[in-house]
């Protein structure tokens, strides 16, 4: 494209990190077009929902592919309107729509951003060139023509896309609505490569994040900021879908974290191993139906337990990758980072414990213990599966995923592990120091903590404390989310509601001529 004597190219380039989540995109995108033909066969809008699915799953490839900047801008735009797509798919649904609008806020938020970081980029960089080649040769090392000023404000507008795009608490809203409505997998796939995409540009741009150590501190703390009070939301769940969801916003906030702390092959994969334990504790979620089938049971405990850290799995592996460069880059960030460890651990405890119960029951599990049966509402407190009931797939499809899952998250010790910069080295993002005893040492020991006390509450139906009458206000502000929510609502929605009514009523009366 020639306008005025310069020239913008759309351009694309396959790399080994872009293959790398290429795969893992595509892999995502697979296992939830296969598993949501089961629950989605009978509706008369299938064509749409599988055109809202393609569409986004297009958007995301071609932004994994994208060889600069303005290619990439285009692409996270159709991602954006793909994701408010599927999200408000179930439009006669409230929580369906909630999520849609909140969706569509955030998303529209991030590419205002991006298109600013971008404009940045295109009148500072020489011959306005804007492919990740010529980035990458500019702000490597500190050295380049623009200025440290100029450097931190393009990192902070990709922080802040990055941030909006992925749901970065207090941005998180959208995700918690979608999980309320009537079949929340049809909402998994943004909800997992939306973040992907996020993490994806930060890494593709890291080199912009090691020129500017003070944007490198903003990412870093943003990260560590959503994964400890996400952490702590999640362990005040109970178990629910609602802590799984949780989970996962805390296991995106580490990524971020270890990314502003230099290790960009960290915080992918994190993002890896939060996809990993997603899919395998969605393995158990339709188990009911099929009895308890133990293959299944055993691909939710390793989700769940992988998502928990636990020594030898993928999550563990990872989190010792991102933290051993967190180690020494800031000591309190590292702190933190095992706090959320453990909360995280805390709130997937009755999950697994679930798994390992060997007697279903049709209103809720039987938790053993020597104490008087729990009553019917307590014992929904530990429920994973708390949605209504929808057709599932065969039992030999959710096996199937469960068992390519299962691998990955075991096998993924063997391709990068803290001794090695295996993974750093191919997707070249260079060798990451750092202290691989302490975090080995530190993760595995919160995990085993965190799974520990965990156990100790599911078996003491301690979880009992949290309800309406006995809970105190610790636990009532964690379960209100630090009452974020009313906060923007009564902030935000409120006053638009209220503009909007007034402008309605201007429109009417005045230009309407109602009066006359």
């Amino acid at each position: 494209m020639n306008f005025g004597g310069y020239s913008l190219y759309i351009s694309f380039e396959l790399n080994n990190m872009s293959a790398l989540m290429l795969a893992v995109a595509a892999l995502a995108s697979l296992t939830v077009h296969v598993l949501s033909a089961w629950s989605i066969w009978k509706d008369s809008r299938i064509t749409a929902y599988y055109s809202y699915l393609s569409l986004f799953s297009f958007a995301v490839y071609g932004l994994m592919i994208a060889g600069d900047m303005l290619t990439l801008l285009v692409f996270w735009g159709l991602a954006g309107a793909g994701g408010f797509l599927i999200a408000g798919y179930d439009d006669a649904n409230e929580n369906s729509r909630e999520a849609a609008k909140r969706l569509f806020i955030m998303a529209n938020m991030s590419s205002v951003a991006l298109l600013f970081a971008v404009i940045l980029l295109f009148w500072y960089m020489p011959d306005h060139a804007l492919d990740f080649t010529s980035i990458h040769n500019l702000f490597q090392g500190h050295a380049g023509k623009a200025a440290s000023g100029i450097i931190t404000g393009i990192a902070l507008l990709l922080t802040a896309s990055a941030a909006s795009f992925a749901g970065l608490f207090p941005l998180h809203m959208w995700q918690p609505a979608a999980i309320k409505s009537r079949e929340p997998f049809r909402y998994a796939l943004p909800g997992l490569l939306m973040p992907a995409a996020a993490v994806y540009l930060l890494a593709k741009t890291y080199d912009l994040f090691a020129a500017s150590p003070d944007a490198g501190a903003v990412l870093a703390y943003a990260g560590g900021i959503t994964a400890l009070l996400s952490a702590v939301i999640a362990a005040a769940q109970n178990g629910s879908l609602k802590a799984v969801s949780y989970v996962l916003g805390a296991q995106t906030g580490l990524a971020f974290l270890v990314i502003g702390a230099g290790s960009a092959a960290g915080g992918l994969y994190m993002l890896i191993a939060g996809i990993t334990g997603f899919f395998l504790l969605n393995s158990f979620a339709q188990q009911d139906t099929y009895k308890k089938n133990r293959l299944l049971r055993l691909a939710g405990c390793l989700g769940a337990l992988a998502l928990s850290e636990f020594p030898l799995l993928i999550g563990y592996w990872s989190s010792s990758v991102g933290l051993k460069a967190l180690y020494s880059y800031n000591p309190y960030l590292f702190v933190v980072a095992l706090a959320a460890v453990l909360f995280k651990a805390l709130a997937l405890a009755p999950v697994w414990l679930k798994q390992l119960q060997r007697i279903p029951a049709a209103s809720g599990p039987a938790v053993r213990s020597a104490k008087p049966a729990a009553s019917a509402e307590s014992e929904q407190l530990f429920r994973l599966a708390d949605r209504p009931a929808v057709p599932a797939p065969p039992k030999a499809v959710m096996i199937a995923v469960g068992a390519v899952y299962a691998l990955c998250g075991i096998s993924a010790g063997f391709v990068q592990h803290p001794w090695t910069s295996r993974m750093a080295s191919w997707i070249g993002s260079g060798q990451e120091a750092g202290s691989a005893a302490a975090a080995v040492a530190g993760i595995g020991a919160v995990s085993l903590l965190g799974l520990l006390l965990g156990w100790l509450t599911y078996r003491r139906q301690s979880a009992r404390l949290t309800e309406d009458k006995q809970r105190g206000w610790l636990i009532r502000l964690l379960q209100e989310e630090w009452y974020i929510p009313r906060l923007i609502h009564y902030a935000a929605s409120v006053p638009l509601k209220a503009a909007g009514r007034a402008l309605q009523a201007f429109d009417d009366y005045i230009v309407g001529r109602r009066f006359w």
